[in-house]
């Protein structure tokens, strides 16, 4: 378990990259440095870290990446980009985007799907499943590129999650247009989009219950790793959004999406008891 505390790291940066560079797995044999240095031979652009490990490393760090998961990724993923400049001699693609994937092994920050709860919300969990559905991969616009149709201006807008957002107005001054605004997808940025559902395993069930469920979104390398049937570990961020009552109108209660950080199938070892193909089609 993760000693609860405020204490946030005064250079979790710093701390990060500390533990990259110098955990030892076992005497002299250093974890990270060595899976960093494989990634960049074979160009890889993620590195899979187990929470266990920051846990024993420095217990402020796991604790901040757990209550803070958002910022502590990026953190993260500042010091594991400057770890592999080591290697690449100073040099990294500016195209390309980096991922520290956080992973368990002793089911740290795990939550059953059943009491999941307000509490849980923009703090980082691990969860055990069943994938019952999944959407087809598709592109999901992080940048939109919108073009004025009165002067041809185009400027680029952050997109938040849910609805697209256009500029209030275009940002030529010489332009006074504040509406119409169309995409320009040739600049705008899209990524891998997929969401997957999961639903509690069938040995957590108490008799007489429905079986409680969960959306996953995945993301980047993340999509089209898993398919419906298959039990799942996923380590990911509980977000919340407002659900709609009607046009323009938002209701109080919302909904969660488990927005996964990484995401693997469980083997047998993890999980004892066997699903058939009548248990897959029950749950379906």
């Amino acid at each position: 378990m993760v000693i609860e505390s405020d204490a946030v790291p005064q250079n979790p940066i710093a701390d990060f990259e500390d533990f990259l560079k110098t955990f030892e797995g076992v005497p002299n044999d250093f974890k990270y440095r060595k899976r960093i240095s494989e990634a960049f031979s074979k160009t890889d652009n993620h590195i899979d870290v187990l929470f266990e490990d920051i846990l024993n490393f420095n217990p402020t760090l796991a604790n901040y990446l757990r209550n803070n998961p958002e910022q502590a990724l990026k953190d993260a993923v500042e010091s594991f980009k400057n770890v592999l400049r080591i290697d690449s001699g100073g040099q990294l693609d500016a195209d390309k985007e980096y991922f520290v994937r956080i992973c368990s092994q002793n089911n740290s920050c795990e939550v059953k799907l059943r009491q999941i709860r307000a509490k849980h919300i923009d703090k980082m969990i691990y969860v055990k499943a069943i994938v019952i559905r999944s959407t087809p991969v598709r592109p999901e616009i992080t940048v939109a590129a919108w073009q004025c149709p009165l002067c041809g201006t185009i400027q680029q807008v952050n997109q938040l999650v849910g609805k697209l957002k256009p500029p209030h107005a275009c940002s030529n001054t010489n332009c006074n247009n504040t509406k119409d605004f169309q995409i320009n997808t040739e600049n705008s940025v899209f990524i891998d989009y997929q969401n997957i559902t999961v639903q509690e395993t069938p040995e957590e069930l108490r008799a007489g219950t429905i079986p409680q469920v969960q959306s996953v979104i995945l993301l980047h390398d993340l999509v089209d790793s898993v398919r419906p049937g298959e039990r799942v570990k996923v380590m990911g961020i509980l977000k919340t959004f407002p659900t709609e009552e009607g046009p323009g109108k938002l209701s109080a209660i919302c909904k969660t999406q488990l927005m996964a950080n990484s995401i693997e199938g469980m083997e047998q070892s993890d999980d004892e008891i066997d699903i058939t193909p009548q248990d897959i089609a029950n749950i379906i």
